[in-house]
């Protein structure tokens, strides 16, 4: 006999940066009872338009592209954690492009990365305190020490491939994008872009030629032309581009992360990983200080070669700055955010419904158009993550995995629903 469940919607966009991080919600939702829907974003999209009402969960999105999906999803109760909340260069732009007041009086609930973006959304729309959750995001409940044992067999088949290698996270998409260069004035974002991007390649080539027992590994953006960079570095055989898989055990693999004004940097802060910011040059516009504060700050390709040979040669260099990270993210609290944000969702009034007696119309959109960010899913991958989560838990939940369509699966408990 079928029982009534909760339904909750959870999408995907960029699948190596937000993929592990729904897992973890959706485990642990499932565990409280929930039925959950989770795949590609614009898949769980049509499929919520079909299936029971229930809670859509919204990653975050410019206004026009969230008018869209909130108005399509509003038979049912919509909740949002942006995940461009965290990290952002410029605050009023993120207020213009990224907050709505009407849009979000429509949301039943908002959830903040931490202090800062709180108080951010709540001085502009003081109104909207109500709805306002400070619960941090799962994708940082990953990088503790209870949760990163997830990579440690990745991280270590990693190792054993390449040997020692240094990290590069990159974030040029500004000028660097997939559907081509973005050319414009030295001083705008994109012209800033270039030059970081342009000064990041001559560092990779004189690292790689000045190191040849390392290993380089570049790991573009999920937005970034992945291609540029294997055209940079063709004749450089200790180069290697790798635009997949979860950043977390790529980090724990490699000797120490470089980047420029990227969330990894903070990943890797927050991972005890050593970490380098390299920042050739400056804009006070475009920068993105945060990552660089909580990580070791270098403006020149020798200081980058010197800190590299130290760790190379085995000294602990992490980086210990706590202090900075603080407001934007309250990482000590001994509760996980996927634990806050259950207990909120638990509190919204919405009728558990029984399955459709039917399965679904088949879901129809271009997914060739979405590769570059969602490879594909499977129920393997779904399983495998959920049985290394039971041996942390020391669990045995019985989960079904239902595969829907292409890229889209209901997971649930039998034993619960009412």
């Amino acid at each position: 006999m079928d029982k009534r469940y909760k339904w909750l919607y959870l999408p995907v966009e960029v699948k190596v940066r937000e993929l592990d991080a729904k897992l973890l919600l959706a485990y642990h939702a499932v565990k409280s009872g929930f039925r959950v829907v989770l795949g590609e974003h614009v898949a769980v999209e049509q499929a919520a338009w079909q299936l029971p009402k229930g809670i859509f969960f919204s990653k975050g999105y410019p206004n026009d592209f969230r008018n869209r999906i909130v108005q399509k999803q509003s038979r049912h109760a919509t909740v949002e954690l942006d995940d461009e909340g965290f990290i952002m260069y410029d605050q009023q732009r993120y207020l213009i492009d990224r907050t709505d007041y009407a849009q979000f009086q429509r949301l039943n609930q908002i959830y903040c990365w931490g202090n800062f973006q709180y108080q951010l959304i709540s001085k502009r729309y003081p109104k909207l305190i109500p709805k306002l959750h400070t619960t941090g995001n799962p994708r940082f409940d990953l990088l503790s020490p209870k949760y990163r044992i997830l990579y440690r067999n990745q991280a270590n088949k990693i190792q054993s491939q390449l040997g020692d290698f240094v990290l590069f996270n990159t974030r040029f998409s500004e000028y660097n994008h997939f559907s081509g260069k973005k050319e414009s004035e030295s001083d705008s974002v994109h012209g800033y872009m270039k030059q970081l991007y342009r000064h990041f390649i001559k560092l990779m080539k004189h690292l790689s030629e000045a190191n040849p027992h390392l290993h380089f590994v570049i790991r573009p953006h999920p937005t970034e032309s992945f291609r540029s960079y294997q055209y940079e570095f063709a004749t450089n055989a200790n180069v290697s581009v790798v635009p997949h898989g979860n950043v977390i055990a790529w980090i724990m693999a490699s000797k120490v992360l470089i980047h420029n004004g990227c969330t990894t940097g903070i990943e890797a802060f927050l991972l005890d990983h050593p970490v380098i910011s390299y920042v050739p040059i400056s804009h006070p516009k475009y920068d993105v200080d945060l990552p660089n504060d909580v990580s070791r700050s270098l403006t020149t390709m020798k200081e980058v070669d010197d800190y590299i040979k130290k760790i190379d040669s085995g000294k602990n260099l992490k980086t210990k700055n706590t202090r900075a990270l603080r407001p934007y993210y309250n990482y000590r609290d001994s509760s996980y955010a996927y634990n806050q944000l259950i207990h909120l969702i638990n509190k919204i009034n919405v009728k558990p419904s029984l399955p459709p007696p039917k399965p679904i119309n088949k879901i129809r959109y271009k997914r060739k158009k979405f590769k570059y960010r969602f490879s594909g899913l499977s129920e393997k991958e779904i399983s495998e993550f959920f049985n290394r989560l039971d041996q942390i838990e020391g669990d045995e939940n019985p989960i079904i995995i239902d595969q829907l369509d292409q890229d889209l699966f209901e997971i649930y408990r039998p034993d619960l629903g009412d």
